[in-house]
Parts: structure tokens; sequence; C-alpha cells
């Protein structure tokens, strides 16, 4: 994971770095400080994750993160700042975590977890399809997978897919990225699920599997 620290007071600089290594040192493959928004825009890098104050002289935080987003839209960004009110602004960047700097120990942990799992689910997996062989998928794009006599069907937003794997295969590959075995036939992408009953999950896209009462 690579990761940016944005902020202009090096006290913050450190303490996150810090946090984040001591976190999480075996899934950083770079982290990198900044001390204002105008450094960390010339820089020019993309980064998976990144920290960024929203009091800085210059280009403050949000100004700094609507320009990024234009680069780099699928950055996941979580907001550094003492005044929490400032948290209603959030949807112009779309951020994905306030962090009060006062409870960072508290709070930072969480964020990385989730962030880690968010990240995950942006992941892809090779996929061995009848009569074209191995291709790669994207999990984003799997809404649910269902038995079909010997084969399995793959659902996606734009195709189905059939393919030789087994149920059991592809629901250990899965089950660490969001996908649930709501029935014997069906293993499902639960970011798809529009809602559900006790008989049938309904998507996004208003197709349908089922789920047993058991599960």
């Amino acid at each position: 994971m690579k990761i940016a620290v944005i902020d202009d007071e090096k006290r913050w600089r450190d303490d996150v770095s810090k946090q984040l290594l001591n976190l999480y040192k075996t899934n950083i493959s770079e982290l990198n400080v900044y001390g204002s928004g105008a450094e960390f825009l010339a820089s020019h890098k993309e980064y998976d994750l990144v920290f960024m104050d929203i009091e800085m002289p210059g280009l403050n935080g949000f100004e700094t993160a609507i320009q990024y987003r234009e680069i780099v839209p699928q950055a996941i960004l979580i907001i550094l700042t003492t005044h929490t009110d400032l948290s209603r602004k959030g949807y112009l960047i779309n951020a994905f975590r306030y962090i009060d700097k006062c409870t960072l120990d508290e709070e930072l942990p969480e964020a990385l977890t989730s962030a880690q799992k968010l990240l995950d689910r942006n992941q892809s997996i090779m996929v061995n399809v009848v009569n074209l062989g191995e291709i790669c998928l994207s999990l984003t794009e799997i809404l649910y997978i269902e038995t079909e006599k010997r084969n399995v069907l793959i659902h996606t937003e734009n195709a189905n897919y059939i393919s030789n794997q087994s149920m059991s295969e592809l629901e250990q590959k899965l089950d660490p990225f969001g996908f649930f075995r709501s029935h014997k036939s069906y293993l499902v992408n639960l970011d798809k699920i529009k809602n559900f009953n006790r008989q049938t999950i309904y998507f996004q896209n208003e197709e349908q599997a089922m789920v047993s009462t058991r599960k």
C-alpha cells in the first residue's frame, strides 16, 4: 500500500507516520510526507491512501483534495483535523474517514482496517472460463455466482461467464473480499445487495439469488 501524509505541522506528520509504521509496517510499500498541499500535488504521485490535514496555509485540505481527485479519483482520502465541525463538508471530496487529531491513537487503527478492506475489494481474480481460458475479473464487477449443472455461472455487471471451477474453490478465493455463501448454490457479493428477505436476495440491477433459511 502506498500512503501519503500531508500536514503543515511537523509534529503531526511525524506522529501519524510513526503510528502508521507501528500499525501497518508490513503492508506499506511506500510512505511519504508533505508539508503543504502544493508540495503534495507537485509530486505527481499516485497513492492508495492519503491522510490530509484540512487547515493549511496556501491550498487548504479541501482544495488540495479536489485537485488530487481529478488525477487519482480512486484514492482513499482520510481527513485529519482538530475541528470536527468541518466534517460536514466531506461530501465535497468523498472523504472516507474524518480523524480527530486529539484521538488519533483510538481512531487510526479502525480507519486503516476499513481502508484495507476497501482496497482488497478493488482487486481482481483469475477465473478459468469455458471456451475462453483464464480471464481477469474485477471483484467489484461480480454480482453473484451460481451453480449450473457441473459448472458455475458467474454473473457480472456486464456479462455472464461459465467456469468449470468448483463453487467451493471460488468461495475460498472470494470469502476474504466480502463474498458470502448465501445458499449451497449461490455465492453473493455483499457490496452489490440492494435488499433481501428470508428467501430472496435482490441486487442493484434487479437480478435475484436465493438465501437459505439457515443462512
